[in-house]
């Protein structure tokens, strides 16, 4: 692969590194049960799914990418900067060193899973370990140029949620009127 990408933002022509995940963060996991959610918690609880629970207590007060080792490999990424608790499968991305956590969690959804599922063997579950992390190589700009990708694809992310609500409030609308419109 080619050190530049086809894409750039101006002022920016330097060739991209390459490194491995584990030279420029550290990754762990967490230690909780899922049974440990609590409702109405203080803090986020951050279990394998999409959905976020609730703890009165934490774990960790980071800045991380945090991503579960299983159940939909590669689709659910957390991007939390706080006080928060893990399941002993969510994989805690942080300590970041030369690289910024809006470009990573880019390049998490961007690759992740073609590269977690091509380690996986075929015929099992798919599960993450953690040297699919620390051994996964990337290929990173200059930190200001990561900055800009980040916040850009961070904007992109909320445009497109908010549409997203939008929808889902027309759809709702229509299945009302539908409902009152029609006998």
């Amino acid at each position: 692969k080619s050190g530049y990408p086809a894409v750039r933002f101006e002022g920016f022509s330097n060739e991209w590194e390459h490194c491995k995940l584990g030279d420029v963060a550290d990754i762990t996991t967490g230690s909780r049960n899922h049974q440990d959610s609590v409702t109405d918690g203080k803090y986020p609880f951050f279990v394998r799914s999409d959905k976020v629970e609730r703890l009165n207590e934490y774990d960790f007060d980071t800045k991380a990418i945090l991503v579960p080792g299983d159940g939909r490999i590669g689709e659910i990424f957390h991007y939390y900067n706080g006080k928060f608790a893990l399941h002993q499968r969510v994989y805690k991305v942080d300590n970041f060193n030369g690289i910024n956590e809006l470009f990573l969690l880019g390049l998490f959804k961007y690759s992740f899973k073609e590269h977690a599922l091509r380690l996986n063997a075929q015929g099992t579950v798919p599960s993450l370990r953690l040297p699919m992390f620390t051994n996964w190589s990337i290929s990173v700009p200059m930190i200001t140029e990561q900055e800009r990708i980040g916040v850009f694809f961070q904007k992109l992310d909320r445009t497109i949620s908010l549409y997203d609500h939008k929808l889902e409030l027309l759809k709702k609308v229509k299945r009302s009127m539908l409902q009152a419109m029609f006998i």
